[in-house]
């Protein structure tokens, strides 16, 4: 997908994303050193372990997945 996503095919992905690497989400300092600051801004995260790592992701460039529209669906 990496290949595909730098050759022009995909305009942008989603991506699952932990502190840490696990089997199911890449890490974000993985993730960090995969994209460069102009590639990161076509990319969103998601799927986070914790506010710390969300944090993180924008802090360094990448997009943040969020529901809108929660606050009422909890009601």
């Amino acid at each position: 997908m990496i290949q595909e996503f730098r050759e022009g095919k995909l305009d942008e992905f989603y991506q699952d994303v932990s502190r840490y690497d696990t089997p199911a989400h890449i890490s974000i300092e993985e993730l960090k050193r995969i994209f460069n600051q102009s590639e990161r801004s076509k990319i969103t995260c998601m799927h986070f372990d914790d506010e710390i790592t969300m944090q993180m992701a924008e802090c360094v460039g990448f997009n943040v997945a969020r529901v809108k529209g929660l606050r009422e669906l909890e009601r």
